[in-house]
């Protein structure tokens, strides 16, 4: 029989208490009614669940991820800068 071996204990992740403290990220991938997949790069604070950001192609490379999530830090960067002037 097969045995079920436990998972490694994994470290607690710190829980967000502030907006823009902590983000996520998740790739997506379906298929359209013509058989062509279509992928969906996600990227969500976790404090307010608010999604920050969502990439959709026919193929996500590493390229697309870091310009989507500079785009964003850019974005949070020069809301922050104004909400305190």
């Amino acid at each position: 029989p097969r045995r079920h071996v436990t998972a490694a204990r994994r470290m607690e992740r710190a829980i967000a208490t502030r907006p823009n403290e902590q983000w996520s990220m998740d790739f997506v991938s379906d298929a359209l009614f013509d058989g062509r997949r279509i992928r969906a790069l996600t990227l969500v604070d976790n404090c307010t669940r608010e999604a920050l950001a969502i990439v959709v192609d026919t193929g996500i490379r590493g390229e697309h991820v870091a310009e989507a999530v500079e785009r964003i830090a850019a974005r949070v960067a020069a809301l922050t800068e104004n909400r305190f002037r």
